[in-house]
């Protein structure tokens, strides 16, 4: 088991390629169980969290340390977050209790969208203030083998069960198993979105669930071939 920090892990799966779709496919059949295929696939087609996919009974808010300043532009003290270089200083973190199920069966639909077959996704949406859900088109056609995976596990559940009965640490074990983690299956993801499916900043913004295209940085990777590819 890999003990490294999920962006450490994430840095060092990095320095080789971006899987593409099919090794992808193929690291979902190395799990014996259909729950564990499903909990793979999910994260991949949906770029989410893990803390948006499995249930959730308790979430922490960071409380940071704060000191005033003097800000020569408004010339005048202000109340500013202390940074250690680029991250800001955790003074304590607060338990905030919630009751979050996880993606559930009833969550999964598929539907015509401007005239083309959709899985459409429903789940929630952290780190987002204005939209606290979001909706994750998966295209049926360029996606089939994935799907029919995970719907041969989803057709075994009841109509508003939750997909997996367990939480975020035993999610993480699970995908560690194909050394993933859920950070790196988000990036292979998105840059899937741009590299394959011409994704614009606009429309990643709109299926990442970000307020801007700033995250971006940390997890698109463009190589010369894909952007030979546009010639």
């Amino acid at each position: 088991m890999n003990n490294k920090k999920p962006w450490e892990r994430q840095q060092e799966l990095k320095k080789n390629n971006i899987p593409t779709q099919k090794e992808v496919y193929y690291m979902a059949m190395d799990y014996e169980q259909p729950e564990h295929q499903a909990l793979f696939i999910l994260t991949y087609l949906t770029a989410g969290r893990i803390s948006e996919i499995v249930k959730r009974n308790f979430l922490y808010k960071n409380i940071y340390k704060k000191e005033m300043v003097f800000d020569n532009k408004l010339g005048c003290d202000v109340r500013k977050i202390v940074r250690n270089g680029k991250t800001p200083v955790v003074e304590s973190r607060e338990k905030i209790f919630i009751n979050y199920p996880g993606i559930c069966k009833h969550n999964l639909e598929f539907k015509k969208i401007a005239g083309k077959d959709i899985m459409e996704i429903g789940m929630a949406n952290r780190k987002n203030r204005n939209f606290k859900r979001k909706y994750i088109p998966v295209p049926v056609n360029k996606e089939r083998e994935l799907l029919t995976l995970l719907t041969d596990y989803v057709e075994t559940l009841s109509e508003k069960q939750p997909l997996f009965d367990f939480g975020v640490s035993k999610a993480r074990k699970i995908l560690n198993e194909t050394g993933m983690n859920p950070h790196f299956l988000r990036d292979i993801r998105l840059t899937h979105m741009v590299t394959i499916y011409d994704f614009n900043a606009f429309q990643l913004v709109k299926f990442a669930g970000w307020q801007t295209v700033a995250p971006a940085e940390h997890y698109i990777r463009i190589s010369t071939k894909d952007l030979v590819r546009n010639f």
